[in-house]
């Protein structure tokens, strides 16, 4: 689908175009919508993660927040929940308050350490670093710990970087 890689060219940009960004929205939306009334749920989800991660980045969070919502009852009417971490850890970037962030990012990591994504944990571990200090600090180190010393997934390196700025006696 063309207008899903425009949307990941346009968040990857150095700078984020916001007509880049708007450019990108409304086709993943029509699509996704499109699929639901036509019951063709195949990866839906990933494609409201990828729309919601647009409006986020749009500054628009709220509505970033309802498509999130619309992806997780997905996944429970059909069963279907593989990207469910990757919902809940975007719907807490969606979040205004502290707590219900938190809380989305917990569940993500719950869901995703029961379902062995160690990925999507990471990423979940990698947002809440900011959070809760040492301890948050303590399950990225763990997450981190998972992963093959040669990795060369970005997160991973951002993991990294992250709990060596903070102990710099790790590197």
């Amino acid at each position: 689908m063309a207008a899903a890689v425009r949307g990941f060219a346009a968040l990857r940009a150095a700078d984020l175009d916001p007509q880049s960004l708007e450019d990108a929205i409304q086709p993943i939306s029509d699509f996704v919508d499109t699929s639901r009334a036509f019951q063709q749920n195949a990866y839906t989800t990933f494609f409201d993660a990828l729309a919601a991660r647009l409006l986020l980045a749009a500054g628009r969070p709220a509505q970033a927040h309802d498509r999130l919502n619309i992806g997780l009852q997905l996944a429970n009417d059909t069963g279907m929940h593989f990207y469910d971490a990757e919902l809940l850890r975007l719907r807490a970037r969606a979040q205004a308050q502290n707590a219900t962030r938190r809380a989305d990012l917990d569940a993500a990591l719950q869901l995703a350490r029961r379902q062995g994504a160690t990925l999507f944990e990471l990423r979940a571990a990698l947002d809440g670093s900011g959070l809760d200090g040492q301890s948050a600090r303590r399950t990225l180190a763990d997450v981190v710990s998972r992963f093959p010393p040669d990795g060369e997934w970005p997160e991973l390196a951002r993991a990294k970087a992250a709990l060596n700025e903070a102990n710099p006696q790790l590197g």
